[in-house]
């Protein structure tokens, strides 16, 4: 499988099946979230007395990287929404002591008090969850892309895995 044939995909010269998958990604979310965002624009939703539209100044979208953490993934997305939205790329440090509350904290610092929309890819979408619920009203919405809500892996096999060594 190449990109050659795609546009928008890296061509089979190099490209490795991480860089069109990147890229599929960023192109089927782009897509997605831009067309989210003209029917929000074009529907200005009504909440507890409280009015949300694109005249009250752009939408913004915080997008929360997968396990790695570095975010990249979403450069592709983040140029294609540029047009329609505010996008801001969160980056989590390289701590895995810091578990789903400290990732957490990170995102609500980012975030401040703007009114946003959230974007949880894979490994980010429990802090998506547990964000959104502690900051309430100020999380206008929720995109959970390939995720999950609670941790697949039961606690047996993760602290099981945690002992194993992977270079055996």
């Amino acid at each position: 499988m190449d990109g050659s044939h795609l546009p928008g995909l890296p061509n089979a010269g190099g490209a490795n099946y991480r860089q069109i998958g990147a890229a599929l990604f960023g192109m089927v979310c782009a897509d997605v979230c831009r067309l989210w965002a003209r029917c929000f624009a074009a529907h200005s939703v009504a909440r507890s007395g409280s009015h949300v539209s694109m005249a009250n100044g752009p939408i913004e979208i915080v997008l929360l990287p997968g396990l790695d953490g570095t975010g990249d993934l979403f450069d592709r997305l983040a140029a294609r929404l540029a047009p329609d939205l505010t996008v801001t790329i969160v980056r989590y440090p390289q701590d895995p002591s810091l578990g789903y509350a400290g990732y957490a904290e990170i995102v609500r610092n980012v975030i401040g008090k703007r009114p946003v929309f959230l974007l949880g890819e894979s490994f980010s979408g429990p802090v998506a969850v547990r964000v959104a619920t502690q900051l309430g009203r100020q999380v206008q919405g929720v995109v959970l892309a390939a995720t999950f809500v609670k941790n697949p892996w039961p606690g047996c096999f993760i602290r099981r895995a945690a002992l194993v060594d992977p270079r055996t």
